[in-house]
């Protein structure tokens, strides 16, 4: 086993399984999020993979969805389907509607309004996040 190293620091080590995972996900994909609350709940919604994640606050529905992506991921690793298998995109009109609330809600954010819009992030895979799922 070899020990993959990340900002100089030593992880722990890798089987083969996970560095087979490792190279399956493209280096270069974005993993486009909107995330948005109704009422008490947030939601965080993978808008390539059709996952949403949920939880009291904003960070609990990412760390939810993120979650999620995984076991979602890992299944199709699983199965030996190609990455581009696991993309099912939302549809265009629900990405326009969220590109739309995102680009109203940012400016809005500074002031004291609350209304329940759409908001645009975009994210890394966490590092380990499916390593953990490799073993």
């Amino acid at each position: 086993m070899e020990a993959q190293r990340e900002h100089g620091v030593a992880a722990r080590p890798v089987d083969g399984r996970a560095a087979r995972l490792e190279t399956w996900l493209p280096d270069d994909f974005e993993f486009g999020l909107a995330l948005k609350r109704e009422g008490d709940q947030w939601f965080a919604l993978f808008m390539d993979f059709d996952v949403t994640g949920c939880g009291a606050t904003r960070a609990a529905a990412i760390t939810d969805a993120f979650g999620l992506l995984g076991a979602y991921l890992e299944a199709y690793f699983d199965d030996g389907a190609d990455f581009s298998d696991t993309l099912r995109p939302i549809q265009a009109w629900l990405r326009l509607r969220i590109r739309i609330e995102s680009m109203i809600a940012k400016p809005l954010r500074l002031t004291a309004l609350r209304l329940p819009l759409s908001d645009e992030a975009t994210y890394e895979l966490p590092a380990g996040l499916l390593p953990r799922f490799a073993s």
